[in-house]
């Protein structure tokens, strides 16, 4: 997302380098009112299948900020979908802590920090590629379309997930 909505905020929204900064700030109090968010709902719903409805959404936001010129929409899906996101990231981490055993907990930890990294870092130089290749609004349907499916294969595969209640 560092990636495309840089580009998305100028040619799309036409906001100028301080509002641009200010839009892309969204994202960080974003995934914090997701981690406060999470600590607060985490009793209040099955776990599992609300990560798989979240990110269903968030994959929809995606698609409609390669569609929406309205800068104010366009910051609340934005906050919406980052929101969300912050919330999933929480409750796995959360997750991954409370099921590992103490005595593994800093490796798996540090197993989990690296690959959310790779993958990271591998998502914007891909998503940069594609913007370069087609356009911004398509790269992120096409990343919202990857998203959703994502999604649904979680939602139809994902038996453990699904079964998820509460930690």
């Amino acid at each position: 997302m560092q990636v495309i909505l840089p580009q998305v905020a100028e040619t799309q929204l036409g906001l100028n380098n301080l509002q641009k900064g200010q839009y892309l700030g969204l994202i960080a109090v974003s995934l914090i009112l997701g981690g406060v968010a999470a600590m607060k709902l985490k009793s209040y719903f099955p776990i599992g299948p609300a990560i798989i409805v979240m990110l269903s959404i968030c994959g929809l936001g995606l698609g409609l900020i390669g569609y929406i010129t309205s800068v104010w929409l366009s910051c609340v899906v934005l906050v919406i979908s980052t929101t969300l996101a912050g919330i999933v990231v929480s409750l796995i981490m959360a997750g991954l802590q409370h099921y590992t055993p103490s005595s593994i907990r800093g490796r798996v930890m540090s197993i989990y920090t690296i690959i959310s990294q790779v993958i990271s870092a591998m998502a914007g130089v891909a998503a940069g590629a594609m913007a370069e290749g087609i356009n911004v609004p398509t790269s992120l349907y096409v990343i919202a379309g990857l998203f959703l499916a994502l999604s649904i294969l979680l939602a139809v595969k994902g038996r453990v997930l699904k079964g998820f209640r509460h930690f």
